[in-house]
């Protein structure tokens, strides 16, 4: 079943469509711009580094640095691409920022130890 709405009038079809089928409704706020079109390329990028992470075992070697070095990059790659209009989308600095968190937070928290000797 499809339903068309007319923009503007969202909230209060699901009220009348939650009413008929007799189904609790929770309208959440708005959430803010950074976390509506940013976070998304943070947790992107937090998943691609934890896979890379898994998949070399959490021994840092160099490999490893090569591969974490090369997705960092090619992230920030597609955002600074789209400066320059060379592939479709809006440049946001908070994208950028997103995707450096997203990928510092799983490196930081694995090898934070000062006793961390690599092996590979």
């Amino acid at each position: 079943m499809q339903f068309y709405v007319q923009p503007g009038r969202e909230i209060e079809i699901i009220k009348i469509i939650s009413e008929q089928f007799y189904l609790p409704v929770f309208i959440l706020p708005d959430m803010p711009n950074i976390l509506k079109y940013s976070l998304s390329d943070g947790l992107w990028m937090l998943a691609l580094s934890m896979t890379i992470i898994l998949i070399w075992e959490f021994k840092a070697c160099r490999s490893f640095y090569v591969m974490y070095s090369l997705s960092l990059l090619a992230a920030l790659g597609f955002e600074i691409f789209q400066i320059n209009q060379l592939i479709p989308g809006t440049f946001d600095p908070f994208d950028c920022i997103a995707i450096l968190i997203g990928g510092g937070i799983p490196f930081y928290f694995t090898y934070k130890s000062s006793s961390y000797e690599p092996t590979c």
